[in-house]
């Protein structure tokens, strides 16, 4: 969301970026993820934006013996992991020992929360090849 400057005649209180509240002197300009819609407040910029997703990984695997592990920010609050091949993708949390691991099935999305601090690590397996732009998963801080 965007860069703010308070030509009004009072102190505004607004969240920063870190979601402080902060009061706003006139003159004084503060950068925010949220939308302003407080008389004397103007847009002076559109950064800085707001973006939950972290990261992205695409991930590819020839298959039953081709496992993956993907290393998340210890930070991240959830992950999505979407699945357009053809066959299931089985997601672990730090190892393929902790059982049972959560089924991702052809043709869907799987959110899982409560991460942070928790997982830092998640191993893939598959029962079907995956190929470029069929499996993806995204870290999201909230």
């Amino acid at each position: 969301m965007p860069t703010y400057k308070n030509d009004g005649g009072r102190s505004v209180s607004v969240k920063n970026t870190a979601g402080v509240s902060v009061l706003v002197a006139p003159g004084e300009t503060i950068e925010t993820y949220e939308v302003l819609t407080v008389a004397g407040m103007t847009k002076t910029a559109e950064a800085p934006y707001y973006n939950p997703a972290t990261a992205v990984h695409a991930v590819t695997s020839t298959g039953a013996s081709d496992d993956k592990t993907v290393a998340l920010d210890s930070l991240a609050d959830a992950v999505e992991i979407y699945n357009a091949g053809s066959g299931l993708v089985t997601v672990y949390l730090r190892s393929k020992s902790n059982t049972p691991g959560l089924v991702v099935p052809a043709g869907t999305l799987r959110r899982i929360d409560g991460l942070k601090n928790m997982v830092n690590q998640l191993v893939l397996t598959f029962s079907a090849a995956v190929t470029a732009g069929q499996c993806y998963v995204t870290e999201i801080k909230e």
